[in-house]
């Protein structure tokens, strides 16, 4: 008995206490498990990453987490702290969800994420481009690849007919309404997260219908202090799309039309047959620099981090004239005052300068090559009776076109529209701030109110000197004046957190909040005009003087009046307001649930319908944390997923939209005589509501081999009902002054998600990942009010649905978001006996009128004529079937690479610019070569029409083109110079890359990847900015 003491007393007093606290990434670790290795000994981490463990002698303790590389530590060499590294795949990451956190191990609902380090990688002074191929489910679109200017985002699909699709953009929790991803520097973000879901979306109410992007920006940790330098320099080249006929080629086309066809040169016109002018290389630059610099500072200590940074961008257009330029700043701070009481802020201003440049290029290549830029500057071309002495003889030396694709008669001459660009520079101010407090009453119940407030004021400035180029572009006056916009919001949010932990096993976080929130805009111009010939081309004498009317000229006051034009008007205003909740429910790792509530309020709709309710409900189920599945030890992480939610959308009409509005001082005649009254302006809709959209989805993801594998993937079903949309129900005839407007239809989005990556590591020093994510996504229109079809035009400069004789898209239920509709091409007739001989079922000739070369239709509907009523059909979606993107990541010692394809498959192109570069439509310039390939009499089997007839310009599947294509959208490889002790420094990266190097695809216009501001009427190529090569080299140095 004593032998059996003596040993329980030894073995007690060999057992130890250990106590400790686990963190990640500066903060305290929850639910880490700390086990005794080899036996069953184990414990969890506490809500503040604390743990108590009885291990004996010479145990070694194991850290566990899913998301975070484990960690084996001896009992007796324990820290006070233990640090634990992210895997990878980053499932240890903080995400952020509204108004709160959770770790993307924990996370049920749909949200893709991006590092700042990842965003970095590709090279864009607009945070936003950073992000196509990254996030599944996310496409980018190029607003024109120009320098400034904003992509189109789409987040699974289309979800309005009327609004905007694009998704709700938040910075450290303040939604940003104008600057968009302009108005951030790109090296200030810590994170992007991606709310694609309305279970995770919901809770930012109606701003959130198209999804949901969360920036985080740097902030400061406590114990580091850190000066970054960042240096980037890129150089973008433009390839010229197709080389462009000779003047001869030239005069040969267009002889085909009109064999008469010639050109009178005479000093006047200035036109050369002899010549071939080369527009291209009269606008375009053979290189564009860009220049990105940037300083910032990082430090604190337990009681205060803040970030400081700066940084300059000067990006140079691809045409000889054009540049953006911005500067911005950013503090940020948080302050810890005591245990229950923090504060923080941060203030973000930014200047943005730049010149636009009005360059189309389908009309820059069109122009017809008898013309040169730039005439001699003796004023001959002015007509005596328009009085060559008034005008400027610089800017009155440019050459008129005799042809090209545009609009203007005749068409515009680009040089001098560049050259004229420079006179109206453009300027913004802008700042972004906000400001928050935090308290904690009681432990685990914290209450946070933030406010936060943007301003945007934008100035135009423009200048036009006294000049003349043709009878129908010249200016007798000089012209100056200003145009400003200024956008302003601010939001203020009160949240209340509440968290418990029960048993170590039940996990529940609840919030409560309320926001208010509003939103104004006002813009307004001003202009004068003076007949001054002494300074009237003079900017500066313009701005200086604000050009005072010249009230005593008889062709000031004849043209124009007797004052100034302009005025300030109310553009835009709207407040919301809005009550929300969420719950999270956490059993043991194993069991998700949470549920989000809002109601949400909104000034623009009638009173009765101001408010609505949008809930959600996502659920979670660890299989890997079941009993059943601890026998599969490859088998890390597996999650599946399931969530139901709505989300409402306020942006498909104006605060105005539901009026009923009258004009008095109306006349109309009665009785013999003219009387006055009133009359309807506007008949609107009273009963106008919150367009909702239903989403439905599950999803499964899992980490496998020691966490090396990692994959997920997602279905979604989503619908839109009660879309806002414009029906041509009412006859203008009866006397509606305006089509009604009603909640009458309905989109659906039904899509997959998959992405995997996989660790490899052949050594110890060297590191590869595979990356691919693939998304597919199909966006129909499941009703439109009874309608059953409605055609989608665009009267942009080319106004294609009068050339072309109908509109290019058409909305029809069941049909696809953005659907071509037109004629279907079944051949070009070679001769007369062809057409002869297409006839239908009664032996009728279904083209009587067609001529040999022109195409032969496919008689749809069968009734023997070709007419838009009923031959029209579906030609293709502009929308891709697939999106993919393939990366290859390798570290090994001190170097890096990173090798990225982008991908977009199964979207069709209208390629409109076949009808000007092909056929040389109104005198247009076309491409080499193209003589060669349309059908002549001695050449019958051309694959391209006869450009004489005239009878082909009507939409058809010839204009419909394949824009599958794959990019090596980004190389990038860097170099991390051997640690180096001196004078502080911590660490150096050099690098250079490579971006948009090349891409693969059959289409033949100039950019498969064709950008348009609506959703409606997407992927019309009408020779908009094409996509720049560039080439960059950087540093990166911390001190």
């Amino acid at each position: 008995m004593c032998a059996l003491l003596f040993c329980a007393s030894a073995t007690l007093w060999a057992q130890q206490v250990i106590t400790g606290k686990v963190s990640a990434g500066g903060a305290p670790l929850p639910d880490v498990t700390v086990a005794v290795v080899g036996s069953k000994v184990s414990t969890k981490t506490n809500g503040a990453g604390a743990f108590s463990i009885n291990a004996p002698a010479g145990a070694i303790l194991q850290f566990t987490h899913i998301g975070y590389a484990p960690k084996r530590i001896a009992a007796s060499q324990v820290a006070e702290m233990v640090v634990l590294e992210t895997t990878s795949e980053g499932l240890g990451d903080v995400v952020v969800v509204g108004y709160g956190t959770t770790r993307k191990s924990d996370l049920i609902s749909s949200v893709g994420s991006i590092s700042g380090k990842e965003l970095t990688t590709f090279k864009d002074p607009n945070a936003a481009n950073s992000l196509q191929g990254e996030v599944p489910g996310v496409r980018v679109l190029a607003g024109s690849n120009g320098p400034g200017a904003q992509p189109n985002i789409y987040i699974r699909g289309v979800y309005t007919i009327q609004g905007s699709s694009q998704p709700l953009l938040i910075v450290d929790g303040v939604p940003i309404q104008s600057g968009y991803f302009n108005s951030i520097n790109p090296a200030d973000i810590e994170r992007m997260d991606v709310l694609k879901d309305a279970s995770a979306a919901a809770i930012y109410g109606a701003q959130a219908a198209s999804g949901v992007i969360v920036i985080t920006t740097k902030k400061g940790k406590a114990g580091q202090s850190n000066l970054n330098v960042t240096v980037n320099y890129q150089s973008q080249t433009l390839k010229k799309p197709f080389t462009m006929a000779s003047s001869t080629e030239w005069l040969k086309i267009q002889r085909l039309s009109n064999p008469s066809f010639s050109i009178a040169e005479t000093p006047v016109n200035q036109y050369d047959t002899t010549k071939s002018t080369d527009w291209w290389n009269a606008v375009i630059n053979s290189h564009s620099p860009t220049t990105n610099v940037g300083i910032s500072y990082t430090g604190g200590s337990e009681k205060s981090q803040y970030a400081l940074s700066l940084s300059y961008t000067d990006a140079h257009a691809n045409t000889k004239v054009g540049d953006w330029k911005r500067v911005t700043a950013r503090f940020t701070g948080d302050f810890k005052v005591n245990e229950w009481l923090k504060f923080g802020g941060s203030l973000a201003p930014r200047y943005e300068t730049w010149i636009n440049t009005p360059v189309d290029f389908l009309g820059l290549l069109g122009t017809d090559p008898i013309t040169s830029p730039f005439i001699n500057p003796n004023l001959q071309h002015i007509p005596a009776s328009a009085n060559p002495s008034l005008y400027d003889a610089t800017w009155s030396a440019y050459g008129t076109p005799y042809g090209g694709p545009g609009n203007g008669t005749p068409p515009p001459n680009y040089v001098f529209g560049m050259n004229l660009a420079t006179l109206s520079p453009n300027q913004l101010y802008g700042i972004q701030s906000s400001a928050f407090m935090e308290v904690q009453p009681i432990k685990n119940l914290t209450f946070r109110t933030t406010v936060g407030a943007n301003v945007d004021n934008t100035t135009n400035n423009f200048f036009t000197p006294r000049y003349y180029l043709n009878s129908n572009n010249y200016s007798a006056l000089t012209q100056a004046g200003s145009g400003f916009d200024t956008k302003y919001n601010w939001v203020l949010s009160n949240v209340l957190t509440y968290k418990l932990s029960v048993a170590e096993k039940h996990h529940i976080t609840a919030l409560v909040g309320q926001e208010a929130a509003e939103q104004k805009e006002y813009y307004g111009s001003g202009q004068r005009f003076s007949a001054d010939s002494a300074n009237g081309n003079n900017p500066l004498f313009a701005y200086a003087d604000y050009l005072n009317m010249d009230l005593t000229n008889p062709a000031v006051l004849a043209a124009f009046g007797t004052g100034p034009t302009g005025g300030i008007n109310n553009a835009y205003w709207v407040k919301r307001s809005a009550y929300f909740g969420r719950v999270e429910y956490n059993y043991d790792g194993k069991y998700y649930l949470t549920a989000n509530a809002r109601r949400d309020g909104n000034s623009k709709f009638p009173i009765s319908n101001q408010y609505a309710f949008f809930p959600s409900v996502s659920v979670g189920w660890r299989l890997s944390a079941e009993d059943f599945m601890k026998s599969y030890s490859w088998m890390n992480n597996l999650m599946l997923k399931a969530r139901w939610g709505k989300r409402g959308n306020a942006d498909a009409i104006t605060r105005s939209t539901w009026y009923s509005l009258v004009s008095t001082g109306a006349t109309y005649p009665f009785a013999g005589q003219i009387s006055y009254g009133t009359i309807p302006t506007q008949i609107g809709n009273p009963n106008l509501k919150w367009e909702t959209d239903l989403d439905r989805g599950a999803g499964l993801e899992g980490t496998l081999f020691n966490n090396k594998f990692n994959f997920e993937f997602e279905y979604f079903d989503n619908k839109s009902s009660g879309a806002i949309l414009t029906l041509p129900s009412i006859p203008l005839s009866a006397g509606q002054p305006n089509l009604p407007t009603a909640n009458v239809a309905s989109i659906g989005n039904k899509g997959w998600e998959f992405s995997a990556s996989y660790i490899i590591t052949p050594t110890t020093e060297l590191r590869i990942i595979p990356r691919i994510s693939l998304s597919h996504v199909k966006s129909t229109y499941l009703s439109l009010g009874g309608v059953e079809g409605l055609d989608v035009g665009a009267q942009d400069n080319y106004r294609e649905e009068e050339r072309f004789g109908m509109s290019f898209t058409r909305m029809y239920t069941k049909g696809v978001v953005g659907a071509f509709y037109g004629y279907k091409v079944a051949g070009i007739f070679k001769s007369q006996s062809e057409i002869n001989s297409y006839v239908d079922k009664n032996g009728n000739m279904i083209q009587p009128l067609a001529k040999p070369g022109d195409f032969k239709y496919v008689d749809v509907n069968g009734d023997g004529t070709i007419n838009t009523a009923g031959d029209r059909t579906y030609l293709g979606s502009p929308y891709p079937n697939l999106n993919m993107d393939f990366s290859l990541k390798a570290d090994y010692k001190g170097f890096d690479l990173l090798v990225e394809l982008y991908g977009s498959y199964g979207q069709k192109v209208a390629n409109t610019t076949k009808r000007y570069l092909i056929t040389g439509d109104r005198a247009s310039n076309v491409i080499a070569g193209s003589y060669d390939k349309v059908w002549r009499a001695d050449n019958p089997n051309a694959v391209n029409p006869n450009p004489a007839t005239g009878n082909n310009y009507n939409f058809s599947s010839w204009y419909v083109e394949d824009g599958s294509f794959t990019r090596l959208r980004n190389i990038q490889l860097g170099y991390n110079l051997p640690f180096l002790k001196v004078n502080g420094i911590k660490s150096i990266r050099v690098y250079v890359g490579a971006q948009n190097l090349a891409t693969f695809t059959k289409y033949k216009g100039f950019n498969p990847e064709v950008q348009s501001d609506s959703q409606q009427y997407q992927g019309v190529d009408r020779g908009q900015y094409p996509v720049p090569k560039s080439f960059n080299a950087g540093i990166s140095l911390v001190l």
